[in-house]
């Protein structure tokens, strides 16, 4: 038996030519046609920056602080524009606010004085 499949193993290697490989163990198997690549060239996972290690060097660490300090000079920098370009807000007196509610009023007051 073990003769049989050792000068099986021979021919079939001699029919495809890989002379590498071990007579004794089975063919390869080869993958379905189905199965598919990816496409995309980036990479599965992101790798982080060098200064988040548990032990970063100087330099790494203090790349990793002034692109943290750039982002969120950013943010207070849009922050600022935000506000600064916002309408200021409008003073009203304690006169202007009683003379705008009690606009209605009077009218009211007329409407019901004309009925009577």
């Amino acid at each position: 038996w073990y003769q049989r499949r050792v000068r099986e193993a021979v021919v079939s290697t001699q029919s495809t030519g890989d002379s590498k490989r071990d007579p004794c163990l089975p063919p390869p198997v080869e993958p379905p046609a189905f199965y598919k690549t990816s496409d995309t060239k980036l990479a599965a996972v992101e790798l982080p920056h060098a200064g988040t290690s548990y032990n970063p060097t100087f330099n790494d660490h203090q790349e990793l602080l002034q692109s943290a300090l750039e982002v969120e000079v950013k943010k207070e920098k849009a922050k600022l524009k935000a506000t600064r370009d916002a309408a200021p807000p409008i003073q009203i007196t304690e006169e202007d606010y009683i003379k705008e509610m009690s606009i209605g009023l009077n009218q009211a007051e007329s409407e019901s004085e004309e009925e009577k």
